[in-house]
């Protein structure tokens, strides 16, 4: 199941184009151009970066999974990655990016139930 935080951190390339790449992955439609950026499903690291094609893969078809960024090619996740990381450390001072995402998602949460 894919979980889609809102406010997702996109790529230039893809801002107009979010709400159709999001209906296509979760259709099972190949995009392979299209990077995810997503909590990591090792809980030892931060962030995982993929071609979205991969998400096919039996294993990330069992998984839970939170999508917190989008982009077209490697170079632009990269980009949405350095601006996310920045974000993280203006807002809480230190470079944990799944400790700063966890804390959006559970905002995200709270608001729901408020």
């Amino acid at each position: 199941m894919i979980r889609w935080m809102k406010g997702l951190y996109l790529g230039e390339s893809v801002v107009k184009k979010e709400k159709r790449i999001r209906e296509d992955m979760e259709q099972g439609k190949l995009r392979w151009h299209v990077y995810v950026l997503m909590l990591s499903t090792n809980p030892e690291n931060q962030v995982d970066i993929l071609s979205a094609g991969f998400l096919r893969q039996p294993f990330y078809r069992h998984q839970d999974l939170t999508v917190v960024g989008l982009a077209q090619g490697r170079e632009e996740a990269l980009a949405v990655l350095q601006r996310m990381a920045a974000d993280a450390v203006r807002e809480t001072g230190a470079g944990n990016l799944r400790a700063f995402l966890t804390r959006r998602l559970s905002g995200e949460q709270e608001g729901a139930d408020g």
